[in-house]
């Protein structure tokens, strides 16, 4: 994107791979997948991948095609095995994929990420493994409850006569128990000393993206609309960054994003179908079932 007029800077709070940042301050810990979308806009900015709206009537996620450049980047290990992971359709490799090749496949294309997510935050040292052992524990402690509390229902049920069907509760107290005891679990952070200082300040950075207001956002040097759309997408916050940008002028087309559209409005309408493409795959708050995003020309 063209510099046509200078302006303020973001200061990050470091240089963690926006994916793993999105991961670190997620409940639970567990990459989503619009962690991966943050990964293919920062592959974008490297120059590693193109993206090109294809032409047709209907607009669909078929028509989001994402090209493999031959550019010679620095990936870190995980990247580059999630990028061959990307582009392997039905078992062919490939130098092009849609959207809709990505959502066809997507299941075990996200438990795939989540394991590399989670490996490489073990590898820095932001996961404890005693808490994270303490993690699953609890886990499997709520739902061993729970398989006891529908055996406790069968027994119930089966072989005690009617007037002593009170002891129904019994089984109900256990379920509420077990219940409590997943959610505990969920939510217990198996995060490192190390892990929660970062996750804290990446914390608060999500908090000042998403309180910021388009007045705000014309102050910006227009290269932090793209800079920062990583990690704006991997805090989920995707559509409100890019409509801070919908009203300046100043706007064209990203070097990696290949579209007809001109004008600041089409070129951000643009953007934001995609990345609401994008989450459908993900099963996020766009995915409605119908595989299509109505148009943004506001």
């Amino acid at each position: 994107m063209k510099n046509v007029a200078s302006g303020e800077q973001i200061t990050t709070p470091g240089e963690l791979h926006p994916a793993l940042v999105g991961a670190l301050i997620s409940p639970g810990m567990l990459a989503r997948w619009r962690h991966a979308m943050a990964t293919i806009f920062s592959w974008a900015l490297k120059g590693v991948l193109e993206i090109g709206v294809l032409p047709g009537k209907v607009v669909d996620s078929g028509h989001y095609k994402i090209y493999r450049t031959d550019a010679a980047v620095n990936l870190q290990p995980w990247e580059e095995t999630f990028l061959d992971n990307l582009f392997t359709y039905k078992g062919q490799r490939k130098k092009s994929t849609t959207l809709e090749e990505i959502g066809n496949d997507n299941l075990q294309r996200y438990k795939f990420f989540k394991k590399l997510i989670k490996d490489e935050l073990e590898r820095l040292s932001y996961l404890d493994e005693n808490k994270n052992k303490f993690k699953k524990r609890l886990l499997a402690g709520g739902f061993v409850g729970l398989f006891l509390f529908f055996l406790g229902i069968f027994f119930v049920m089966v072989f005690l006569p009617l007037e002593n069907w009170t002891m129904v509760f019994i089984p109900f107290a256990g379920f509420h128990l077990s219940f409590a005891i997943i959610v505990i679990g969920f939510l217990f952070s198996p995060l490192s000393e190390k892990g929660l200082g970062e996750a804290r300040k990446w914390k608060s950075f999500s908090r000042y993206i998403k309180e910021m207001s388009p007045k705000a956002g014309e102050q910006l040097a227009i290269e932090e609309l793209e800079r920062i759309l990583p990690y704006a997408t991997t805090f989920g916050l995707a559509v409100k960054w890019l409509d801070i940008f919908k009203k300046d002028s100043r706007i064209e087309a990203p070097f990696w994003y290949k579209t007809k559209a001109s004008s600041s409005q089409e070129i951000i309408g643009s953007l934001i179908n995609m990345t609401r493409y994008m989450d459908i795959i993900g099963g996020g708050p766009y995915a409605t079932g119908t595989g299509r995003v109505r148009s943004e020309r506001r």
